[in-house]
């Protein structure tokens, strides 16, 4: 994208991206896209669910919203994902402005960036595998355990680790997703999963509205962006000992 805007200009790059969008993906959803694995009589847990389809398994039925208001785990994973989204835009909206305060320019941070999507990648792959061999919510702790030290590395202020800092913090959003993309479902079951997701997207977006104002404020009332990074890492380090509770309601496939 900095290429792009580079070449072309911010008009010249939006209209590249819009070129890929619509000669690319646009034929992939209309050709590829299903909307649900039973219409090709799939499913998608494989055959352990198939298994399952008949045990009345709460995976498999699903609570109603008011009924996973009810667990612990559904505020754990609902502040969870708002954290999640609050530090993660406040981290990317200001990745150049962190850099800068360094006296660090535009490549730098651009290769942060690339630094932090190879990171979010690779956990993403093994998370991918991790979330079928170990109970969710210790993806849960080491993913805002990685977030938290992130944050704290951020805040020492020291130019050496920003680089390492956004690694880290790819880690740890990489780890993240796969929960964010598992854990509802398999907690809570498929049947209601659309109003359960719908509330969980409005905390996310309630947070990413949030992360980049605080460190705006950080910055032109407090000093610097220290104060920001460190309510960030205190945040997450709080909700990674709060993950240690994040149960399924009545055990976990």
């Amino acid at each position: 994208v900095v290429m792009l805007i580079e070449t072309f200009g911010w008009r010249g790059a939006y209209l590249a991206i819009a070129g890929v969008l619509a000669c690319g993906l646009l034929p992939l959803v209309g050709v590829v896209y299903r909307e649900s694995p039973f219409d090709l009589g799939q499913f998608p847990d494989g055959a352990c669910a198939r298994r399952h389809e008949a045990s009345g398994n709460v995976n498999l039925i699903g609570l109603t919203l008011p009924q996973a208001r009810a667990e612990r785990s559904f505020w754990i994973l609902l502040f969870a994902t708002a954290a999640w989204a609050l530090i993660g835009t406040g981290y990317v909206f200001h990745l150049e402005a962190i850099f800068e305060t360094h006296g660090l320019g535009k490549s730098t941070s651009t290769r942060a960036m690339t630094c932090l999507a190879i990171a979010m990648g690779a956990a993403q792959l093994i998370g991918g595998v991790s979330a079928d061999r170990f109970q969710l919510r210790w993806l849960l702790v080491a993913a805002f355990g990685l977030i938290a030290a992130s944050g704290v590395m951020l805040a020492m202020g020291v130019a050496e680790i920003l680089i390492p800092s956004f690694a880290v913090y790819g880690i740890g959003q990489g780890l993240m997703s796969i929960v964010a993309a598992t854990g509802w479902a398999r907690f809570f079951g498929r049947a209601h999963l659309g109003k359960i997701r719908g509330m969980s997207l409005t905390a996310a977006i309630a947070g990413s509205s949030l992360g980049p104002l605080m460190m705006a404020v950080s910055a032109d009332y407090l000093g610097g962006f220290g104060p920001a990074l460190w309510c960030f890492a205190g945040l997450a380090g709080g909700i990674a000992v709060a993950s240690f509770w994040a149960t399924p309601p009545r055990g976990e496939l």
